[in-house]
């Protein structure tokens, strides 16, 4: 179990070598007292790391994370940059205690470049807590070619004109746009 934060005393009886017991002392009137300290939290982005990291519909986010004394919250930001705290949220109220240590980040809508993620690690007693990715990720919409679509030709409303009309179905749904 873990102390709660705030002072402590020690009410200390000792063992003398004859195997007796001494008086209850009392730690205070010595001078000797502990305090607990609430742990800040600890917070690292492993994946992006901006090796290999390509994503188009979404990206696999994890972390590693310890708070000892409470269950703190994680956020999950992105950026273009990798300074100031500035991005746009992507998740939060991540419980600290939930050994997942995962999110799946949905970047279907991002525009195609590099992104830096970040997450911010709270506990509410010690200040807030961020880490940003070491590298990027970078978003990369699949395009669809033709061989990812599937067609059928059937006869116009009037068949005496000779016009067909080709419809397109997509066969391969993790690409966009082509048809």
């Amino acid at each position: 179990d873990v102390l709660d934060a705030g002072d402590y005393y020690w009410i200390i009886r000792a063992l003398n070598n004859q195997g007796g017991t001494l008086d209850w002392v009392f730690a205070n009137n010595g001078g000797i007292a502990f305090s607990v300290v609430n742990i800040s939290p600890i917070l690292t982005i492993l994946e992006p790391d901006g090796i290999n990291d390509i994503a188009d519909l979404s990206f696999p986010m994890t972390w590693a994370d310890s708070d000892p004394d409470d269950d703190a919250q994680i956020f999950l930001f992105y950026d273009t940059n990798n300074v100031d705290n500035d991005g746009i949220f992507i998740s939060g109220n991540i419980s600290e205690n939930d050994p997942t240590n995962r999110h799946v980040w949905n970047t279907s809508s991002l525009f195609e470049k590099p992104y830096y993620t970040y997450g911010l690690i709270c506990d509410g007693t010690n200040p807030p807590v961020t880490n940003y990715s070491s590298g990027p990720v970078t978003v990369s919409h699949t395009e669809c070619t033709e061989s990812d679509w599937s067609f059928s030709i059937t006869p116009a409303s009037c068949p005496s004109s000779g016009i067909q009309v080709k419809t397109w179905t997509k066969i391969r749904t993790e690409c966009t746009g082509g048809n």
